[in-house]
């Protein structure tokens, strides 16, 4: 009777071992809660938002919900891995996107109190995932104390707007199989050929905006896509081109 019972213990004491993880063993590193939070951090900040100004109200409302929707998983995402002083602010910004499922208002995406929301939670999580820095300043259509080069990993761009109308910053990845100025790309309508979009930012007059990216090794150029009068600020100049090495 004492080997009976002895055995299904020793099953049981067996299963402990193999699915209880003791304080003193390091975790995998994907179920590390600081990497999923930074993963996601960045994962999140890659989502190109619909713009109400640069389409016809109907077709930039249509696929708010779908943008929002994902907002939503992957905020909930990082709420759940996330440092206690930022929990409010994420909170918040899962209600303002679930507003916008149901709304599929475009507008709502560079809502004044949202966007600083986010750029509050995206300077913590500079700092949180030791992401390297970059902080410039966009001017009338010029990007100015743009680094040309930069060190692969984590990274978050802070961009300060000092002119008088909105400015994003849309940055894209060179393909390796092609070179050569990135302007003669936008002028050929080949960005989305010869080169990946990595995420997007904007900022009002006044304001600052956050973006958190993983560089790896290779060319890059940040940009801007919004139009004065007839003419969109990248044909203006406002292109930094940079390596990451």
């Amino acid at each position: 009777m004492a080997v009976a019972i002895a055995v299904p213990v020793l099953i049981v004491a067996a299963l402990i071992a193999v699915f209880v993880t003791r304080d003193d063993e390091p975790q995998a590193s994907g179920e590390d809660p600081l990497i999923q939070y930074c993963a996601t951090a960045i994962e999140r900040d890659s989502i190109e938002l619909p713009v109400a100004a640069q389409a016809e109200p109907e077709e930039a409302a249509g696929p708010v919900p779908v943008a929002a929707g994902r907002m939503v998983l992957l905020t909930e995402r990082m709420l759940e891995y996330a440092p206690e002083d930022v929990r409010p602010e994420l909170e918040a910004q899962i209600a303002a996107y679930r507003e916008l499922v149901r709304t599929s208002d475009p507008a709502g995406f560079v809502e004044a109190g949202l966007l600083e929301s986010l750029n509050k939670v995206g300077r913590a999580a500079a700092s949180t995932c030791s992401m390297q820095q970059v902080e410039f300043a966009a001017s009338q259509f010029r990007y100015r104390d743009f680094p040309r080069e930069l060190d692969s990993g984590r990274t978050s761009f802070l961009m300060r707007n000092e002119a008088n109308e909105r400015h994003q910053m849309v940055l894209f990845r060179r393909n390796p199989e092609f070179t050569g100025s990135f302007a003669d790309v936008l002028e050929r309508g080949k960005q989305d050929e010869e080169a990946t979009r990595i995420a997007t930012g904007q900022a009002d007059p006044d304001e600052l905006d956050v973006m958190a990216v993983e560089l790896f090794v290779g060319d890059y150029a940040l940009t801007c896509f919004i139009e004065s009068g007839t003419e969109v600020h990248w044909e203006m100049g406002e292109i930094a081109e940079f390596s990451v090495g």
